[in-house]
C-alpha cells in the first residue's frame, strides 16, 4: 500500500500502526480495493494512485458513514 503523501510503498499492516490503529482494531478497518489494490483505508488514507489531479476524468466520492477508528473500543 503506498498512501498518498507518503514516501514509499509500504504494508497494510506497517501504515496501520504507524496510524495509531491499536493491532485488535485492525480487522474492522475498512479496506476498499479496486483490482485487488488497496484504494482506499477507510477514515485514513487513500492511496497514492488514487489521487485526484487535473487530468482526472472520473471519480467517485464513498463516505464512511459510521468512523470506525475514531471509535475507542478500537
Amino acid at each position: 500500500f503506498h498512501p498518498l503523501g507518503w514516501p514509499k510503498v509500504g504494508s497494510l499492516h506497517g501504515f496501520l500502526a504507524a496510524a495509531g490503529v491499536p493491532r485488535e482494531g485492525r480487522e474492522r478497518v475498512p479496506i476498499v480495493l479496486a483490482d485487488e489494490r488497496v484504494v482506499w483505508v477507510a477514515g485514513l488514507r487513500v492511496a497514492e494512485f488514487a489521487r485526484v489531479e487535473p487530468r482526472t476524468r472520473a471519480r467517485l466520492r464513498l463516505d464512511l458513514v459510521h468512523p470506525l477508528v475514531a471509535d475507542a473500543e478500537l
